[in-house]
């Protein structure tokens, strides 16, 4: 007497086996739904999951076998303590645009092979240093534009000793006190948004070193106070750092004075975007920076006003044409 059934038999063994898998599938999504939770399956052959523009408003279940996981602009509010749960495999997180608001302080913890964390363009007020307190290999973090005037202490960043690429700031933030960046010893690319920093702590980025690439949005601190944009500008200018400056309008000598603080520190590198300038300005850069040996100077969305008629936008200047090409 044949022992194996008839629907797995030998003949039918590779139809079996699918349909097997097929309805442990199934079962499997089944009970995603009795529990209420959302389940995104768009996983490609590398186990990235492009979860994006799904319309998710919580966390979706994925397979734990996930290497990265794209949750961008969804309208998720929160993510919980169980809601990354399995996921050790991971990588990449990307929650950028959403509408979070609430993170549980262990709701990363079992991300332990985390590289890569978006948490920008969202509702966070506050940040918790808990959230990153497990991310021992995390190398890149993003908390860009969101509604929070400090970063918080203790250090968010203490213990993440491989964190390569620093991105942080948004319109709301208030203050960077001294602290706040304790465990940051070196980056490759630092990002701030600070266009309305009120509080500047002498010292605060002077401790990043080596120091790649840095990008600082200070609009109103170089109209209103330039004491705290020199404080700024002297802590990250390095002649090996490349300084990339966005959103500044400077208009008479006294806006141009933070950069005798860089020129101090013979920087090599400066660029320029999303830039409104006076002629007399131009002027009194020139002169600010007349002897520093800067090997690159480039500027791109520029607006010249006052003076002498522009010759239009200007983008990738070297030092050589720099002068000649700002009026005709």
């Amino acid at each position: 007497m044949d022992s194996t059934p008839e629907l797995c038999s030998m003949r039918h063994l590779t139809t079996c086996s699918l349909t097997l898998l097929l309805a442990s599938l199934i079962r499997g999504q089944m009970l995603n739904g009795d529990e209420g939770r959302p389940s995104c399956s768009r996983c490609d052959l590398h186990l990235s999951c492009n979860c994006s523009y799904s319309g998710f408003t919580s966390v979706p279940k994925v397979t734990d076998q996930a290497l990265s996981l794209d949750l961008s602009f969804n309208n998720i509010t929160m993510v919980t303590q169980d809601d990354l749960m399995g996921l050790s495999r991971l990588r990449a997180l990307d929650l950028h645009g959403n509408r979070l608001a609430v993170i549980h302080p262990s709701a990363f913890d079992p991300l332990w092979s985390l590289e890569e964390l978006d948490l920008s363009d969202n509702q966070l007020t506050t940040l918790n240093h808990n959230w990153f307190s497990k991310l021992e290999v995390l190398q890149q973090l993003n908390l860009l534009d969101n509604p929070y005037s400090r970063l918080g202490s203790p250090s968010l960043f203490y213990g993440l000793v491989r964190l390569r690429r620093l991105m942080f700031g948004g319109s709301d933030l208030k203050e960077l006190r001294t602290g706040d960046l304790l465990g940051v010893t070196e980056l490759d690319e630092l990002t701030v948004h600070a266009n309305n920093l009120a509080r500047y702590d002498s010292g605060t980025l002077g401790d990043i070193w080596p120091l790649g690439h840095v990008t600082l949005s200070l609009h109103g601190p170089f109209l209103t106070n330039v004491t705290l944009a020199a404080a700024v500008l002297a802590d990250i200018s390095y002649p090996e750092t490349q300084i990339s400056l966005e959103d500044l309008h400077l208009v008479g000598n006294q806006s141009v004075g933070p950069f005798r603080e860089s020129a101090k520190r013979r920087i090599r590198h400066l660029s320029f975007r999303n830039f409104s300038v006076s002629d007399q300005s131009i002027v009194d850069l020139l002169v600010v920076i007349d002897g520093v040996p800067i090997s690159v100077i480039s500027m791109e969305d520029v607006t010249l006003t006052g003076g002498r008629k522009p010759v239009g936008p200007i983008t990738k200047a070297s030092t050589n044409s720099f002068s000649e090409m700002l009026w005709c």
